[in-house]
């Protein structure tokens, strides 16, 4: 079996993540699970998910009938490093239990989910002092770990789980959950070219970007603008709002698919505050060059887009982008955008999308 690898880390701090990332991590060089998606992206305990993976090669994406999934139901020793229990990715068959095969698959996670790797106190163990619950992440937030298999290597991921919180009062409790609503993962609203000028035309998903050998595209994605106080008939149900307050946002409950304000108790004050979701976007091609691997925003930057750069490679033929959104709080979506290296092309004109 391959080595773990961590396709959707299980508590996302982003420092200052408007700064680029300069690494090789963008070059699709052979087989690579590039992201994993739970809808929705956050879940209670028994609730039921589903699981998408963006796996791909230099010829695009794969097929994901071959991808196997597990729940970990095992906690981490304090020895060990990383972020799942060494029995689970040794394939323990009393530590992980399968919950599909291939793509779409639908999950449920596991009923101890909030006392295994959340706020709750653990199960005791015969002869062993009670453990204590497991740490927030800097959002609040708690995952259920789960192993993802593609050509005998393993993706570790986690799944946000709704488990409430640990150190409040019982007033502070009562308010986190009347004011919680489960996250929702950004979504790429538009991906444009921008070196061609102000009127930055929308790249289309089911057409390619043409242009010559050698060129340089610079690129902009962008996602919704949430606001910071809620706003009734927007569409959105965010903090404070709900169905009494607000009947015609709410009863889908469907949050802003971009950097979301949030409720969240705060270990240190022991108080509640406000926060906004920080933003991370990751590049991918099959070819040619990024300026940048990851870009993105700080949760104190209110700028709903991220730009990058690609070089096209000299010789003519056929590439793919993909473009991975995450926010801080586990919620993940991806936009494919194939390109086209045409000689001759002037790539100044793409089509609408």
């Amino acid at each position: 079996m391959g080595l773990l690898t961590r396709v959707l880390p299980l508590a996302l701090a982003l420092a200052a993540c408007n700064d680029p990332v300069r690494v090789e991590l963008s070059r699709i060089d052979g087989p690579r699970v590039l992201a994993v998606a739970s809808t929705p992206a956050e879940a209670a305990p028994g609730a039921v998910v589903t699981l998408h993976a963006l796996w791909v090669d230099p010829d695009g994406e794969r097929d994901p009938g071959a991808l196997r999934w597990w729940s970990c139901g095992e906690r981490r020793a304090l020895a060990e490093v990383g972020p799942i229990a060494q029995v689970c990715i040794d394939a323990d068959p009393d530590a992980r239990v399968s919950v599909g095969t291939g793509d779409a698959v639908a999950a449920t996670l596991p009923a101890s989910g909030c006392r295994l790797f959340g706020p709750d106190p653990p199960p005791a163990q015969p002869g062993e002092p009670q453990a204590r619950a497991v740490d927030p992440d800097l959002t609040g937030g708690y995952y259920q770990p789960l192993l993802l298999e593609a050509d005998e290597q393993l993706a570790g991921f986690g799944v946000r789980l709704d488990c409430g919180t640990a150190g409040s009062t019982p007033a502070q409790a009562a308010e986190l959950r009347r004011r919680h609503r489960d996250n929702v993962a950004p979504v790429v609203e538009a991906l444009a070219r921008t070196d061609g000028g102000d009127d930055a035309p929308v790249l289309s998903p089911d057409e390619p970007l043409r242009v010559q050998p050698g060129d340089r595209v610079e690129l902009r994605v962008r996602w919704a603008s949430c606001a910071a106080q809620p706003r009734c008939g927007d569409g959105a149900c965010t903090l404070d709002e709900d169905a009494s307050a607000c009947a015609g946002d709410c009863p889908t409950g469907a949050g802003c698919g971009g950097a979301e304000w949030y409720a969240r108790f705060d270990p240190v004050a022991l108080a509640i505050d406000e926060r906004r979701e920080a933003i991370s976007v990751a590049w991918y091609a099959t070819d040619g060059t990024l300026d940048a691997a990851r870009t993105g925003r700080a949760d104190d930057d209110l700028e709903p887009s991220s730009s990058n750069a690609w070089t096209a490679p000299q010789e003519p033929g056929e590439a793919v982008l993909w473009v991975v959104l995450r926010d801080d709080r586990g919620g993940v979506s991806w936009r494919r955008q194939p390109l086209e290296v045409v000689a001759g092309a002037s790539g100044r004109d793409p089509p609408a999308g």
